[in-house]
């Protein structure tokens, strides 16, 4: 995903990476964002065991928790969130 946006030109040092995950995606974006400079932000439902939120601090991200019952389509939603912080942020 970033090799592709930095191919398009659309990330360097210093941007923000945003992403909604419940997988482990997020791992490896965190990783990622870590290593080419990227401030990280993943937002994740509640029901992410805390050892996957640890390992993305470790891997300093920024993580944003949302309520798991939250349907996907409302804002408050992980997807709503992340898509809110991208127009706010980047």
């Amino acid at each position: 995903m970033i090799d592709e946006a930095e191919r398009a030109g659309l990330r360097h040092t210093g941007r923000t990476v945003i992403e909604a995950i419940a997988d482990n995606t997020g791992l490896g974006l965190a990783l990622v964002s870590a290593v080419r400079g990227y401030r990280g932000i993943l937002v994740l439902p509640a029901k992410i065991s805390g050892d996957k939120v640890r390992l993305l601090w470790a891997y300093g991200a920024e993580v944003i928790i949302t309520p798991t019952s939250v349907p996907p389509d409302l804002p408050e939603s992980y997807d709503g969130v992340a898509q809110r912080l991208a127009r706010e942020i980047t």
